[in-house]
């Protein structure tokens, strides 16, 4: 019976058989490129690629090498040369034996070995005892001061100790430095293999390695140049989605919560906060607002002083318990210069025991000067609060576009806003100015300055006091927001009884009891007072009293000047905190007050123009009433004249016209026939209205309107065409202005020919630009109701249709009608006499027939 021993050794002989069978079959150079083929397969596939931080394909190459060698234990180290570390990324153990903690380990554990690591040479050893390399970790490992209990500790060394290999192939992969390094990039590679028994390493496997070695710098090299690419194409995105930003608002803090929002995401830090060194916008709101960050995303950003902030969940904004002069602060503001802590607390300029640091959770901080040329204009902060962060040289250079970006906006949003504010400024000048010059209602301009003001500065009060003779006064208009205190004067005559009662009454605080006469000398030279914090100005204990009762914090106070007399004060009031005053507020204000000057010296003058006015208009008011009796009078004597010449001209207009009635009444009935008769009325028509051209149409039995022969022209040569065309041109009913008169059987005028829609189908309408007639007006000629003859005339002229003058014709075609109808009757009474002769001559000779047939007969007879 065989021992467990013999079994063993008979187990490993038929191994170590086919592992030779295995490595001979390597020596062939088509079964090593096939098994290389493989493995590139596996890398050059990978979704992943070889990315830094990722061992998803470092993994599968290390499981590739271990089984087609028949490896114990095969890993993939990464060297750090500037750190002197080695860390072991993946690892593939075989048998019974468990994986080591992946993590970093110093050089110097590997002794000799470490030295080749770090040359990156290529190492390999048949192994005649202990392995150097898992010998000396477990020494090293029994030595380090860990925080994992003893009994996990000792496991780790034990599994070292059950790992000790006798034979160890190690392959380096060169990378070269593509310009920067990261905490999870190595410069370099290791492929280490183990074996637990000695093994002599053939020239097949070591070759097989370093080809695997070769294609993995490749890929390596590749995603690095991908990832460097990446990294710069983000930064100039960012920087120019900045820039965009930038040209679509001046706003300035939509700019730089975008711009941190942006940066936020795309360093992936937990905190990005700007810091303003001189802050133009609202230094006491604290509010927070929502920022795209990208296109799905949008994060929270805080405002708060001379603070823009964005965080990331789960870690609170921070800006309250910023500290303005911090260690860093100081010192980016003195040296102008970026500065990158990996660890906050081994950094000497802060220590591990700063209270702001350890509030805010911060572990690591970039800090960079936003700055043109010399000019620091804010400090952006970018910190990481859930790890240690090794900052990369793509991690600085976008920063430091970012900062420079934002100098440029800031930059220019400030000079925006100081420009804003100027047009501003020149604005309410020019709006005092324009009301001064609008109207001299005094308390309507007070009162309009006040509030101009008082909204411009965004204060909580702005006020006009008034000085009387003895240099007492009182508050004549004021403007006041929120819930302070109304001062307003309503009768009160001492600051001081206003002060002892605790009422809230609505009265005047300030009279000549707080004002000292000093300060009324300075203020008759000009003066300006300006307090940016009461509670440390030395003031009189009655004027003390009194802005505490207003609640006044800060305040300006600046004369009104009228000449060299001090007519009073214009004064603004800060209750919710103290305020630096700036140089333009108080520029403004002493402007505004020469704008009231000006305003008060007119009214004064208006009150005195008033009253010299008074008097002289109670002695006009006699002669005004005598000379408005006497108005009324010519008024009425000048109605009844023009009523009088308007009926004589009806009167003369009626006149006319009966005459044209009777002329062409008469004078049809004088004439001989219808022709005579219509030839007779277009020439008095004509004659009567001025126009140049008349002319008939007759109807026949079909309803056909005729042109005849029968015309009035003024002008025949310049007409000539007109009568030309109108005379071979037959109308239909409805047709033409003719054809419309004789439809309706009514009088018809048009304006312009050229602009009638309906006439479109007027035969002449087309040549009446070159016939040279616009006007037109027609009348019928009726017996009854039948339409015998039309005439129409013609003006050169568009003409306004005249009623009477319609109203006229229509009884002229009625008188026309008249004489056409007696014709008619002459006519049909000539052929009924006709007739009746000619009847009696047929009987006439009927008789004589019939007489000479009876003598006939007679003498037959006889």
């Amino acid at each position: 019976m065989l021992s467990y021993d013999s079994v063993l050794r008979k187990l490993y002989s038929i191994v170590n058989d086919s592992r030779q069978l295995e490595v001979s079959q390597l020596q062939e150079p088509l079964h090593r490129g096939v098994v290389l083929g493989k493995v590139v397969d596996k890398i050059w596939n990978s979704k992943q690629g070889i990315e830094f931080g990722s061992s998803e394909i470092l993994q599968t190459v290390v499981d590739e090498i271990a089984t087609l060698l028949h490896l114990d234990y095969c890993c993939f180290l990464w060297y750090f040369d500037s750190k002197k570390q080695v860390q072991l990324v993946c690892d593939r153990v075989t048998g019974n034996q468990e994986p080591l903690q992946k993590g970093y380990y110093p050089v110097e554990m590997f002794g000799g070995d470490g030295v080749a690591i770090a040359q990156g040479k290529l190492i390999i050893n048949s192994g005649t005892g202990v392995s150097s390399l898992l010998g000396k970790a477990a020494k090293w490992l029994s030595r380090l001061p860990m925080a994992q209990c003893k009994t996990e500790v000792e496991g780790v060394q034990g599994k070292l100790k059950a790992m000790a290999t006798n034979a160890n192939l190690l392959v380096p992969l060169r990378i070269e430095n593509l310009g920067e390094a990261s905490q999870t990039d190595g410069e370099i590679g290791i492929i280490a293999c183990w074996c637990e028994q000695p093994r002599k390493w053939s020239s097949a496997e070591i070759e097989l390695l370093q080809l695997i070695a070769q294609q993995m710098e490749i890929a390596i090299r590749k995603t690095k140049v991908e990832a460097q690419t990446q990294k710069i194409i983000a930064r100039e995105k960012l920087v120019n989605q900045i820039t965009s930003q930038t040209r679509q608002s001046f706003d300035l803090e939509t700019i730089l919560t975008f711009a941190i929002a942006q940066l936020l995401e795309a360093l992936g830090v937990d905190r990005c906060l700007v810091h303003m060194v001189e802050d133009p916008g609202d230094s006491k709101a604290y509010r927070q607002q929502s920022v795209a960050c990208c296109e799905t995303m949008h994060r929270l950003a805080y405002h708060h002083q001379h603070l823009y902030e964005v965080c990331r969940e789960p870690f609170a904004p921070s800006i309250e318990d910023f500290h303005p002069y911090g260690p860093i602060t100081k010192w980016v503001m003195q040296n102008s210069e970026m500065v990158a802590i990996t660890d906050i607390a081994a950094d000497s300029r802060i220590g591990p025991d700063n209270e702001e640091y350890q509030k805010a959770e911060i572990k690591s901080s970039l800090v960079v000067p936003v700055q043109t040329k010399d000019k620091l204009h804010a400090i952006l902060y970018l910190n990481q609060c859930s790890h240690i962060r090794d900052w990369s040289k793509s991690d600085r250079e976008l920063a430091q576009a970012v900062a420079n970006q934002l100098a440029i906006s800031i930059q220019q949003a400030c000079l925006f806003a100081k420009t804003r504010a100027s047009m501003e400024r020149e604005s309410l000048l020019r709006l005092i100015g324009d009301q001064i010059r609008s109207t001299l209602e005094l308390k309507t301009i007070l009162q309009t300055a006040v509030r101009k003001v008082r909204e411009f500065l965004d204060t909580d009060r702005a006020v006009i006091y008034q000085f009387d003779s003895n240099w007492g006064g009182r508050v004549v208009v004021e403007e006041v927001i929120g819930n302070w205190r109304s001062i307003v004067d309503r009768g009160s005559n001492s600051s001081c009884d206003a002060l002892a009662q605790n009422d809230r009454s609505p009265r005047s605080l300030v009279t000549d009891n707080c004002i000292l006469p000093e300060y009324i000398d300075l203020y008759q030279k000009g003066r300006v007072r300006i307090v940016n914090n009461v509670a440390t100005e030395n003031f009189t204990n009655c004027y003390a009293a009194l802005l505490r009762r207003m609640q006044v914090q800060a305040t300006i106070v600046v004369p009104i000047l009228i000449g060299e007399k001090l007519w009073g004060l214009l004064i603004v009031h800060e209750c919710r905190g103290t305020r630096v005053w700036q140089q333009p507020e108080v520029e403004l204000l002493q402007q505004v007050a020469m704008q009231l000057a000006i305003a008060i010296q007119q009214a004064e003058l208006y009150q005195q123009a008033r009253t010299a006015a008074s008097v002289a208009q109670n002695k006009a008011e006699a002669l005004e009433e005598a000379t408005a009796a006497l108005k009324q009078t010519n008024q009425i004597l000048e109605s009844e004249i023009s009523d009088r010449k308007q009926a004589q001209a009806e009167l003369r207009q009626k006149n006319k016209i009966v005459k044209l009635l009777q002329a062409v009444t008469a004078a049809a009935n004088e004439a001989t026939n219808s022709e005579a008769a219509l030839q007779i009325c277009l020439q008095r028509i004509c004659n009567h209205t001025g126009w140049p051209v008349g002319h008939v149409y007759i109807p026949t039995e079909t309803g056909e309107l005729i042109p005849t022969k029968l015309w009035n022209i003024k002008d025949p040569e310049r007409f000539q065409t007109f009568r030309k065309i109108t005379e071979a041109t037959p109308l239909a009913p409805g047709n033409g202005l003719p054809g419309w008169v004789f439809s309706s059987k009514q009088p018809q005028w048009i304006v312009d020919v050229n602009a009638v829609e309906q006439y479109t189908d007027f035969p002449r309408v087309k040549l009446s630009g070159e016939l040279g007639v616009k006007a037109g007006f027609a009348f019928p000629v009726l017996v009854g109701t039948e339409v015998v003859a039309v005439l129409e005339f013609f003006s050169s002229d568009a003409i306004q249709p005249d009623e009477q003058l319609l109203e006229i014709v229509a009884n002229i075609g009625t008188q026309l009608g008249r004489v056409i109808e007696r014709e008619r009757a002459e006519k049909a009474l000539r052929q009924s006499e006709a007739r009746a002769i000619e009847q009696a001559q047929k009987l006439e000779q009927a008789l004589h027939k019939l007489k000479q047939t009876q003598t006939q007969l007679i003498q037959t007879e006889k």
